[in-house]
């Protein structure tokens, strides 16, 4: 995994959005005088909202929107 996607997979496990992790990916870059020749570009599908949250419910929440139960 390169450096920026690591800088940008932990702003968005700590509740970032998407530009937020971005941005941040990017002057973690900066501040450690990374190339410029491999700077990412940030590419969204059309509708994608980069400013809201990206965060990914657990299994049980997800079971329970489904209207699961748990197993005992």
């Amino acid at each position: 995994m390169t450096r920026s996607a690591t800088y940008f997979y932990q702003a968005l496990a700590f509740d970032r959005s998407v530009r937020e992790a971005f941005d941040l990916a990017l002057a973690q870059l900066d501040l450690e005088s990374i190339d410029g020749s491999n700077v990412p570009v940030l590419l969204l599908r059309p509708g994608a909202d980069p400013t809201q949250p990206f965060v990914l419910g657990t299994r049980s929440q997800n079971d329970a929107k489904a209207g699961k139960r748990n197993a005992i």
